[in-house]
């Protein structure tokens, strides 16, 4: 409802000052919204779920796009992934549901923090990559240099 004022809020609140808008308004309404919303679901699921429902998704999103509308989306996707795979791996094998749905965020997490275009491993593989092309250009310079020497 509010995404304009909470985008420009979040991310400049020097300019949404400047434009009219009362940040800190928005910063302590948003700052309630998301205290009720705990509460209720403290009292409702525990503590588990809440730290992984308000965590995981968000953080996951995160690792794959930087666009605020992009990320909302992605990171309800996420969760709803998380919930219904856990929910029924928890059916299947008799677990916890709070217990496998965080696991599942887990093992989600983890994948995309591994694998994306960013991750750990694709940046080893890189790193590795750079450092064969850095010694074969030193190795190709330093034959270069030495025929010359024996030419001259």
């Amino acid at each position: 409802m509010f995404y304009k004022e909470l985008k420009i809020t979040s991310f400049d609140p020097k300019f949404a000052y400047i434009a009219g808008f009362s940040v800190a308004f928005i910063h302590y309404a948003l700052m309630t919204l998301v205290s009720v919303t705990a509460v209720a679901a403290f009292e409702a699921v525990g503590s588990i779920l809440v730290i992984n429902f308000f965590v995981a998704p968000a953080l996951t999103a995160y690792l794959l796009v930087r666009r605020m509308g992009t990320m909302i989306i992605l990171a309800l996707s996420f969760a709803v992934l998380n919930s219904v795979s856990g929910y029924y791996t928890s059916l299947y094998f008799g677990l916890s549901v709070a217990g496998t749905t965080s696991f599942i965020a887990l093992i989600t997490f983890m994948l995309v923090f591994l694998f994306n275009s960013n991750g750990w491993i694709s940046s080893f593989v890189q790193k590795t990559r750079q450092k064969k092309q850095f010694n074969r250009a030193m190795i190709l310079m330093l034959l270069n240099e030495k025929s010359h020497e024996y030419l001259t």
